[in-house]
């Protein structure tokens, strides 16, 4: 076959911007609305949350459904998996896909439904009693998220996900809550690393605020082209205000900070881990601070989880998993 090498080549800057936003936020502020009336049409909806329908009288938009098959549940995994691979081959095969956008909602939870729905196939294979998953089962249950995931963002759509959020608990302090920054993403820590925007959403009365929290969206300086943050915006033009930014030759050009620590702190990524197993069990156990606190001192003798070393962390681990299936054998279960 006959062929030209520049027939495979196109300018980059002809090529139309494409993004991959996370939007964290409390029920409420806003995150699925600005996307459905914002995003860039056609839209196709992931709604895990079955609860897009109340937007449907203002703006038009398609939902993953099959009402031909009886019983079809269009949120299962691994439906949502077969469809994302459909749409690949699609795409594979030259032909345009009928959507600009996509929209998962959410990434919470589906990806705690890939757990659930895991467990119970562990229950039925021979672990009947089993509540939870241990640190070294969550492989499976991650790799069908990301594999949804990243067949999502290889299509040539704009792609929204949203995540609910939770409290962001200081590292200095045991179950204190950061002041400054009292929420992140409750979703699968790597998804924030995916997703080429992320930003966390509040509302205040009336008043909605976006914060950007990590960008690739940058100028010729680096710069981030997305603003570092947004005060009072609608839900009908969050969406539209990013893609104005993300098309601008300028950006926000960082604020310095005198007092800013320059020197960095290399961390142990498995200990870290190891802690955060332990808080995780002492949240499950819903214990006060002075009863986590003097637990951990007893097992230990450090009273901050975030001073253990790889052994001390080993000890609280054993101690506190030990109190959770305790707990749950005195609760009958």
């Amino acid at each position: 076959m006959d062929f030209n090498l520049n027939d495979f080549i196109q300018p980059a800057e002809q090529q139309e911007t494409l993004l991959k936003v996370l939007l964290t936020a409390p029920s409420g502020c806003g995150k699925t609305s600005s996307v459905i009336y914002g995003a860039p049409s056609p839209l196709l909806v992931f709604d895990m949350e079955q609860g897009s329908g109340q937007y449907a009288k203002v703006k038009k938009f398609d939902v993953f459904q099959n009402k031909k098959i009886p019983g079809f549940d269009p949120t299962d995994p691994d439906n949502i998996l077969w469809y994302s691979e459909q749409l690949l081959l699609v795409q594979s095969q030259g032909a345009q896909l009928p959507w600009k956008s996509i929209l998962l909602d959410s990434g919470t939870v589906l990806y705690n439904r890939i757990i659930n729905d895991y467990l119970k196939e562990l229950r039925n294979n021979g672990e009947p009693n089993k509540k939870r998953l241990e640190p070294n089962e969550y492989a499976f249950p991650k790799n069908k998220f990301y594999d949804i995931i990243r067949n999502f963002k290889k299509l040539n759509v704009n792609l929204f996900i949203t995540a609910h959020a939770s409290d962001n608990y200081l590292k200095s302090a045991f179950m204190k809550v950061d002041p400054n920054e009292p929420i992140k993403a409750d979703c699968e820590k790597r998804l924030i690393h995916e997703m080429d925007v992320h930003y966390i959403l509040s509302k205040s009365g009336k008043k909605h605020k976006a914060v950007l929290k990590k960008s690739r969206i940058i100028d010729k300086e680096g710069n981030n082209l997305l603003a570092p943050e947004i005060d009072n915006f609608s839900n009908f033009d969050l969406i539209p205000m990013l893609f104005e930014m993300a098309n601008k030759d300028k950006g926000y050009a960082p604020e310095i900070d005198e007092n800013v620590e320059k020197n960095t702190i290399r961390t142990d990524s498995k200990l870290s881990q190891k802690i955060e197993n332990v808080i995780e069990l002492v949240r499950a156990l819903q214990l006060s601070d002075e009863e986590a606190v003097n637990q951990l001192k007893e097992i230990t003798g450090k009273m901050n989880p975030y001073e253990l070393n790889s052994e001390e962390a080993d000890k609280a681990f054993t101690h506190f998993k030990g109190l959770v299936e305790s707990d749950m054998g005195s609760n009958g279960e």
